[in-house]
């Protein structure tokens, strides 16, 4: 499924709007998490925890963080490690927040945020029932508190994950869903994540990215996500994946130009990410540059670079992965190439990832690509 930079990460990422002591320290921390200086995001954090333990924000954020900072810099396994001893320490203290202030939502929308936030270990691991059911957990606290408190946008974030996430799915996946009494519709889940884009106090950063990720790898609809992708490469340019999505969008909707000036400036930046960094994003890199040399027509040169993403893909999540697989298909259709195609079209499938990706192989396997 979708990245964190993906949707579950995001259950630990509320409304930030509350005033409380300790807001500009906390805002300092997450401004520093997302231009990637992770380690000073961190440190700011742990501070903030102990300057202002009431701050209905800061242990969220801190166990977040603390997560992003691992992904710079460790295996996969380790990262979900340090998640899950982060949010068995903090549930607590937001158990005894929440009954400290009884009558302070922000406390239960916060609660409700860290026992959610437990799903992102399983979607990780495409442990999909796992995912539902901690995200559940956690969104039935989150959706009682939105539904009894409109006025808290950012809510309407989780809760449009949920919706989307669960209309997206399949199988038993769809039966849970049932029994869990949820509301499973994508447009109602894309429309609630909109607004917290468009309304949210803090959220807008995550719900912007969110955003993104659908209307880019599962919607086949850039035109509609430009403005927001634009927005997050502008507010934080150190973002090396934000300014790749402004690649992507700008790959796909045409402007040929303006993507190779964005993928120029990836290609300049690459060298100064982690190298953990540099494992999950090297595939990608290697997608864009050619799907762009695809474009031009060097169809040679286009499927060399390509099949290099294919061997240094080490992303978590694999979309691009998809993509990459979908276009070597469609590269041997072009060169007559039609049983090797239909390897790369089955490979696209059988990631099972719900990207649009998927569609085009299905429709490519039965008839060949032509331009």
């Amino acid at each position: 499924m979708v990245r964190l930079k993906s949707w579950f990460l995001i259950l630990g990422l509320m409304t930030f709007g509350y005033p409380a002591d300790g807001d500009q320290t906390v805002w300092r921390g997450i401004r520093a998490w997302y231009n990637y200086d992770t380690g000073q995001s961190v440190t700011i954090l742990d501070s903030a925890r102990n300057l202002y333990p009431d701050h209905p924000t800061v242990h969220l954020v801190y166990a977040a963080a603390r997560y992003q900072h691992s992904q710079a810099f460790d295996p996969v396994e380790e990262n979900y490690r340090i998640l899950a001893g982060d949010l068995a320490e903090i549930i607590p203290v937001y158990e005894q927040l929440v009954a400290k202030y009884p009558d302070q939502p922000i406390y239960r929308l916060y609660y409700g945020s860290a026992v959610g936030l437990e799903a992102r270990i399983h979607l990780g691991r495409k442990e999909w029932i796992k995912t539902l059911i901690a995200a559940y957990r956690g969104f039935s606290i989150i959706s009682e508190v939105a539904r009894e408190n409109p006025d808290l946008i950012d809510a309407q974030l989780p809760v449009g994950i949920v919706k989307y996430y669960a209309a997206l799915s399949g199988g038993l996946v769809k039966l849970a869903v049932k029994i869990f009494g949820i509301d499973a519709s994508k447009e109602q889940g894309r429309q609630a994540i909109l607004r917290a884009a468009d309304e949210g106090d803090f959220a807008w950063m995550e719900a912007k990215g969110i955003l993104a990720y659908l209307d880019i790898y599962i919607e086949d609809d850039v035109e509609a996500v430009i403005p927001h992708v634009q927005d997050l490469a502008r507010e934080f340019p150190r973002n090396w994946y934000y300014r790749q999505l402004l690649a992507e969008c700008r790959l796909r909707a045409g402007h040929l130009d303006q993507a190779a000036q964005t993928i120029n400036s990836l290609e300049q930046q690459f060298p100064d990410l982690r190298q953990a960094q540099q494992i999950t994003f090297g595939g990608y890199l290697s997608y864009e540059r050619g799907a762009l040399t695809f474009a031009r027509g060097e169809l040679e040169e286009a499927e060399r670079i390509l099949l290099e993403g294919v061997q240094i893909y080490g992303a978590e999540l694999d979309a691009v992965l998809g993509q990459t697989y979908l276009l070597l298909g469609m590269l041997n259709d072009l060169n007559g190439n039609r049983e090797q195609a239909r390897d790369y079209y089955r490979k696209t499938i059988k990631l099972d990832n719900y990207c649009y990706a998927m569609g085009w192989a299905q429709t490519y396997l039965e008839k060949p690509y032509r331009q």
